[in-house]
């Protein structure tokens, strides 16, 4: 059995969990499926570009160039802003950029990693980014240091039984109506911006909402569900905001 690396990450009120470490060699994987497209996406662009009728070449050069420029640094950088912290290499061998409270990565964050991404290059085929991950207790490259982020095995989710077409078995839900359709879409609910303190504060709304006035348990519900919803990928958006919370905890409880 392959020894994974872990490590514990504190949310701002002070709850500690431990994520698993992306390692040298699936982070090599992921940049190697990132590289390719990056340079098929380039190759494009120099066809593109390329016009052996045109006598004008410095400007299809200048322009191949800022594109180049660009595809290097950009792809990262949009990926990690706008799809939670996944490119297509970090997506297809289970990666994610996280900040070190384990949510979501900022666009800042994403901008000075990348950035720094040139540090971590030198001298030659990112030497001293493999030395900083190695020498780092959260497994960062000179970028991740600076940004404040680290790069985690996403936790096992049993998205296999949903592709199967078998249903989750959920531990607990004596207070929750949930049809085997209903779990296999919570299978799918992206709930890792979703952190154990939240989910406590959760399960204490749901517990005591019983003996709160109909005002304010609304309230209340719309409060939480007003914080929480934008962090989670794949909810519906009609879903009313008491029994979205009632599902969150649920989601949360699959993804364990």
């Amino acid at each position: 059995m392959a020894v994974v690396d872990t490590t514990t990450l504190r949310t701002p009120e002070g709850v500690g969990y431990s994520l698993a470490l992306a390692g040298l060699g699936s982070r090599f994987a992921a940049g190697l499926i990132d590289a390719i497209l990056q340079l098929i996406l380039i190759l494009v662009m120099f066809a593109l570009t390329s016009n052996p009728f045109d006598d004008n070449g410095g400007v299809a050069t200048a322009i191949l160039g800022i594109a180049t420029f660009v595809i290097f640094f950009g792809y990262q950088f949009l990926c990690e802003s706008f799809l939670r912290g996944r490119t297509l290499g970090k997506r297809l061998t289970g990666l994610r950029v996280v900040n070190l409270q384990g949510g979501p990565v900022s666009v800042r964050q994403s901008a000075v990693r990348n950035i720094v991404r040139i540090v971590d290059i030198l001298p030659t085929a990112y030497l001293i980014g493999m030395a900083s991950i190695a020498a780092t207790s959260h497994g960062q490259r000179v970028g991740d240091t600076a940004a404040g982020t680290v790069v985690i095995v996403e936790p096992r989710t049993r998205r296999s039984r949903h592709e199967s077409g078998s249903v989750p078995r959920l531990d607990h839900a004596p207070n929750v109506a949930l049809t085997p359709e209903m779990l296999l879409e919570l299978a799918t609910w992206d709930v890792i911006a979703i952190t154990r303190s939240d989910i406590g504060i959760v399960q204490q709304f749901l517990a005591r909402r019983a003996s709160l006035d109909p005002t304010t348990r609304q309230r209340i519900a719309d409060e939480f569900a007003s914080k929480l919803r934008p962090r989670v990928e794949g909810v519906h958006p009609q879903i009313p905001n008491e029994r979205f919370l009632e599902l969150l905890a649920e989601a949360k409880q699959i993804r364990r």
